[in-house]
């Protein structure tokens, strides 16, 4: 089927609605610093570990809300979206520019030669374990603030325009960091507990929704979009954006989050792969590698 038409016609792509998405934002820091508050008014309390989770689950959130403005379906005005997807982006220390032309490169190649994301395979249980960990993350990461700094940038930065762009994020970046610095400087425990510790753990949430995206789907014979929705509850769907219909959002980029999961449900023709929960698709995996471990 052609993903613009369902049944009886052409689809209509709802349009981005920037009340709505100030709303939601609202909510996430409100949320955001309802926790943090928590976090510290329990502190140091084992107790403050589940409220710093929170945190970081809702840090995670943010890389969504910057995906929705590389496709300019945040507020749907290119000015806008850069600035917000910037902003976003800035907070959990990724290069908005560098991430938006990345991301645009993979929906030209979805896990096929070409793709700007790595094709992910694991060897065992421990190798799993470590790159869900979050570790080589924060590698890339720091590595990419680095080479920015030095002027090496991907291939997808194939203009003077999109490298200037790229060494402004990179300077915000850089600017933020040392902002957050000198406030830990001066409040130290509450820098620490409301953002440092969020910010270190945030990337093993990015991981453990966005392993289930394009895993196993490699492969020559499968359909395009070789993507696959994940049925999941309102909290996650909520804070990530509706980042779960990624086989929706591969067929149709345009539609703003909010329109994702009605699409999901109006599609009865879909085809693509349909996992229970995030849950369910780590423990299967999980348990495949340790039957498929030598004895």
């Amino acid at each position: 089927m052609n993903p613009a038409f369902g049944k009886t016609g052409p689809l209509r792509t709802p349009i981005p609605s920037p009340s709505r998405t100030l709303a939601r934002t609202a909510v996430i820091l409100a949320a955001y610093a309802v926790l943090a508050s928590a976090a510290l008014a329990v502190v140091p309390s084992a107790w403050a570990a589940l409220p710093v989770l929170g945190c970081a689950f809702i840090l995670s959130g943010f890389l969504n809300a910057g995906h929705d403005c590389v496709h300019s379906t945040h507020f749907g005005a290119a000015w806008w979206d850069r600035i917000a997807g910037a902003v976003w982006c800035t907070l959990i220390l990724v290069n908005f520019t560098i991430y938006r032309r990345q991301h645009l490169v993979h929906h030209r190649f979805p896990a096929t030669a070409g793709d700007s994301e790595e094709h992910v395979q694991f060897a065992s249980l421990h190798s799993y374990l470590y790159a869900q960990s979050g570790v080589g993350f924060w590698m890339s990461i720091f590595r990419r603030i680095v080479r920015t700094w030095q002027g090496e940038l991907p291939a997808s930065i194939n203009s003077p325009l999109w490298a200037r762009a790229a060494r402004i994020d990179n300077l915000v970046i850089s600017l933020w960091l040392a902002t957050c610095g000198a406030a830990t400087l001066w409040q130290t425990r509450a820098m620490f507990i409301a953002y440092w510790l969020p910010l270190l753990l945030y990337p093993a949430f990015v991981l453990f929704f966005s392993l289930a995206e394009h895993f196993d789907l490699a492969d020559e014979q499968m359909p395009w979009p070789r993507a696959r929705n994940v049925r999941s509850n309102a909290v996650v769907r909520f804070f990530q954006w509706h980042a779960n219909y990624h086989a929706v959002h591969h067929r149709r980029p345009a539609l703003p989050a909010f329109a994702l999961q009605s699409a999901h449900g109006a599609d009865t023709e879909r085809v693509d792969p349909l996992e229970t929960s995030y849950l369910a698709f780590h423990f299967r995996l999980a348990r495949r590698l340790v039957l498929s471990a030598p004895v």
